[in-house]
């Protein structure tokens, strides 16, 4: 637990990233749906936004619950990618910027108790707030990942990733 710094500063650097990466791609790539199995790049950029409401809710329940519950997260069962489809993306890229600041804000107030938090999880094996903290770095960069990849891939190598 010696990255926890390095992990919040990575939170903190996504929504620049993110704004970056959303003006160097064309409108017209943005809902161009390349495969009835993966979202649009849209989907992608708006489900960080949606997500981040979780994410804060998660924190929070870390900081005030010792020994917290939670059930799977699962976007396709809660609602479906048509919701995100139809949501504004300008709207929903700053309001990712605003929720991960909050998010950013409240975590750096975290104790070393608090990144020790164990917490029971359906889906997974293990489950804490520091195990939460690194979960969300890498599903912020795995859904970068995808819209770089939805955007750059060429078509005959699209569906070999």
């Amino acid at each position: 637990m010696d990255d926890i710094k390095e992990l919040i500063k990575g939170l903190s650097n996504t929504p620049k990233i993110l704004k970056s990466l959303h003006k160097s791609i064309s409108n017209n790539s943005l809902k161009e749906k390349r495969s009835t199995e993966k979202w649009t790049i849209h989907e992608h950029f708006c489900h960080l936004a949606v997500a981040e409401v979780m994410i804060y809710e998660r924190f929070h329940e870390f900081k005030i619950n010792e020994s917290p519950k939670f059930s799977p997260y699962l976007p396709d069962q809660i609602g479906s990618s048509e919701n995100l489809i139809g949501l504004n993306l300008e709207e929903q890229i700053d309001k990712f910027e605003r929720l991960r600041e909050q998010t950013v804000k409240f975590i750096a107030g975290f104790e070393l108790d608090d990144w020790n938090k164990k917490a029971q999880h359906q889906e997974y094996y293990r489950y804490g707030s520091y195990i939460f903290l690194r979960h969300v770095l890498m599903h912020d960069y795995f859904h970068m990942y995808r819209i770089e990849e939805l955007w750059l891939t060429k078509e005959e190598y699209f569906n070999k990733s």
